[in-house]
């Protein structure tokens, strides 16, 4: 019954942090997790909208900003932001180190 229920526990373990990974690796394998932030599209749809208007050449095109969903190792802050890989993945390997070291002496009688 034991090694069934540690057969159990291990693929529990399994199911969560093979998805968890493989969303972390599709999303771009970045530290932080990051959402999308709509103040981000504004500003660049609306950016060189100025330019010419006080006689000057225009800007130099600058890097777009990176407004996409990215499932990070590492939350980024509190709310939504905090959902990571870390957030997802710890409790379980918790799960799992706890079900495996059950029942064993980790430190020795002393005496």
């Amino acid at each position: 019954m034991r090694m069934f229920a540690r057969l159990f526990v291990l693929v529990l373990v399994a199911g969560i942090l093979v998805p968890t990974f493989m969303l972390w690796d599709a999303t771009g394998r970045k530290g932080f997790t990051a959402l999308p932030n709509p103040n981000f599209e504004q500003m660049q749809k609306s950016d060189g909208s100025l330019s010419g208007l006080f006689g000057e050449e225009a800007a130099p095109a600058q890097a777009p900003i990176d407004n996409s969903f990215r499932f990070g190792l590492l939350p980024a802050g509190v709310g939504p932001e905090a959902m990571s890989v870390a957030m997802v993945g710890g409790p379980a390997i918790l799960l799992g180190l706890m079900a495996f070291c059950r029942g064993k002496k980790v430190c020795p009688k002393k005496g």
